[in-house]
């Protein structure tokens, strides 16, 4: 059997320098029982890779693999990787898993480095061999009064998956109030591979209350919601001296001359509709105060922009730590700031306009790198990961998708949708019209259908796409087909989207809406305060009979159903 080929291409012109590269590959039926059987290649010669199967077929041979490697890029470099599955050996060099799990903590080997997680804590520590610099970690959340939550562990610090890749641990859950009661639930994964040098932090904070949606509607300030303050992952390293930051990969860091803190704070999209009625609070009240980001010397506003994909780091006299957030602009408010020995990556920034509010069966997950080496361009790749290509025509030979054709003619249909890329009003244009960013909105698709019927000159509809239409689906079978990358983000970002925001995870409500999916808004009206979410106080009626949506459902179900259900 031919072997796939894995195209790793470099198109934003920066440096990759030891990225953690994951591509699921569809295999055929029968062709694959065990990941020991595959084999992976650059020019014949063998690549270190780490395989775990996710789908499989009837046969119980393996359907998706999912196959993780490190790879360093040059600017605008491409490589082209081999994955065979004639059976043949997988000529990985030899590893032992080591971790050492106790009553008070989980101890991690990883070559040179060395990490202890603390039990019953959102807090670990990491030891170099000298050439990298000790580590002290910890996750800090406050509630609306700058209050503190305390933790109740539910799923002690445990190893999901390691390997000669990545070694892959996580903890969950709850922080509660002073009298004991639950206020949110977390769940934190933490991945460390390049020998533990680099780290990603996947945190979610989660709130598994049910929305009360009293007479059927489903606004911002519902009692079902929480509101919190800030939620930061701080670490600490000594024998830093100087601090610096990137406002983009490209650029040469700027040095902070003196102690003071330096933080990079972004408060909008930066787009040209930043005050959009997108972003406004339970009250109405626009949560947006300036354009784009500043950059603060203490509390001196230094220099500001529109979007930045910062990198801070500190550095002492042989060795450094560095910081940055995937999609920094996107989910805006984000900060990262660095003082004396201390890097603050903020998925949720203090300095924003109002409290946080999470609607009940609401969660955010965002991910955060750190990265423990003196060279400012290790984490470079982070702001523009690669997306690895595999060919059409494998898609076809695996069954990845029905009816699907590689080497189809193109028609009418491929020019259309070849507009939601390259036409005027592609998908990434109608982001840009009711400013579809902020942590909550990032990912979805302006629903602009629905402003066909308004007046000339009237703002459109902050209404957002509808989850009875599978546009994931189609944004991936038209990645695999074109093997542009735009439509691979199309469909990551929405994904992510509709994972946290659109999903109803609770199990506290009716059991027909329990972790269904929220289908959104009045059609042809304005979300107003209902975000996400169906049938707002503002809104009387839908304005055709017949067109109100329904949300959220494992099941279609009524307007009717849904004004039953004031408890």
């Amino acid at each position: 059997m031919d072997a796939v080929q894995i195209c790793l291409a470099e198109d934003r012109g920066i440096h990759h320098l030891d990225e953690l590269v994951q591509v699921g590959v569809p295999l055929v039926r029968g062709a694959i029982f065990a990941p020991r059987n595959v084999r992976l290649t650059d020019n014949d010669q063998p690549v270190v890779f780490q395989a775990s199967p996710t789908v499989f077929w009837p046969d119980g041979s393996i359907r998706w693999l999912t196959v993780s490697l490190l790879t360093s890029l040059q600017p605008n470099e491409t490589r082209t990787l081999a994955l065979h599955t004639d059976g043949g050996p997988a000529q990985l060099p030899e590893w032992t898993p080591s971790y050492t799990n106790t009553d008070n903590s989980l101890r991690l080997e990883l070559g040179s480095n060395s990490v202890e997680l603390r039990h019953g804590t959102l807090a670990w520590q990491s030891r170099g061999d000298g050439e990298e610099p000790e580590g002290h970690y910890r996750v800090c959340l406050s509630d609306s009064t700058h209050a503190t939550p305390s933790i109740k562990e539910a799923q002690p610090w445990r190893v999901l998956e390691q390997g000669p890749v990545y070694t892959r641990v996580q903890s969950e859950g709850e922080w509660a109030d002073d009298q004991g009661n639950r206020f949110s639930r977390y769940r934190c994964t933490l991945t460390f591979f390049n020998q533990g040098k680099t780290l990603a932090v996947d945190f979610c904070i989660h709130n598994p209350n049910r929305a009360r949606h009293s007479g059927g509607l489903w606004d911002l300030g519902d009692p079902g919601s929480i509101h919190f303050r800030s939620l930061d992952i701080i670490a600490e390293f000594p024998e830093m001296q100087t601090s610096w930051v990137k406002e983009r990969p490209e650029e040469t860091p700027y040095f902070q001359p003196d102690e003071a803190a330096l933080k990079l704070y972004q408060d909008s999209s930066g787009g040209e509709n930043w005050q959009s009625r997108n972003h406004i609070d339970a009250e109405g009240n626009l949560t947006t105060r300036f354009r784009g980001y500043r950059l603060y010397s203490g509390a001196n506003p230094i220099r500001e922009g529109l979007r930045a994909e910062p990198i801070i780091g500190l550095q002492g006299k042989s060795i450094g730590a560095q910081a940055s957030v995937k999609q920094f602009w996107q989910n805006f408010p984000s900060a990262l700031s660095a003082r004396g020995q201390e890097l603050q990556v903020a998925l949720f920034p203090a300095d924003s306009a109002t409290p946080y509010e999470l609607q009940g069966g609401e969660r955010k997950t965002q991910t955060a790198y750190f990265n423990l080496t003196g060279d400012n361009s290790a984490l470079d790749w982070t702001q523009h990961p690669i997306v690895p290509v595999i060919p059409a025509a494998h898609f076809e030979r695996a069954e990845a998708f029905p009816w699907f054709k590689a080497d189809a003619q193109p028609g009418p249909l491929e020019a259309l949708l070849r507009q939601g890329i390259d036409g005027p009003d592609n998908f990434f244009q109608k982001r840009e019209v009711i400013d579809e960013y902020g942590w909550r909105n990032f990912g979805d698709v302006f629903a602009d259908h629905e402003t066909l019927y308004q007046k000339p000159g009237e703002a459109p509809y902050i209404s957002h796409y509808n989850n009875q239409y599978d546009a994931i689906y189609g944004f991936a079978r038209q990645f695999a087909l074109t093997g542009d990358r735009r439509w691979f983000e199309l469909m990551d970002d929405l994904a992510r989207h509709v994972t946290d925001i659109d999903i109803y995870h609770t199990e506290e409500d009716r059991a027909e809406y329990n972790n269904g999916l929220f289908w959104h808004t009045d059609h042809y009206l304005d979300a107003h305060t209902a975000t996400h979410r169906t049938f707002s106080r503002h809104n009387d009626t839908s304005s055709t009979p017949g067109q109100t949506g329904v949300v959220p459902a494992q099941n279609i179900v009524t307007r009717a159903d849904f004004a039953t259900t004031t408890q």
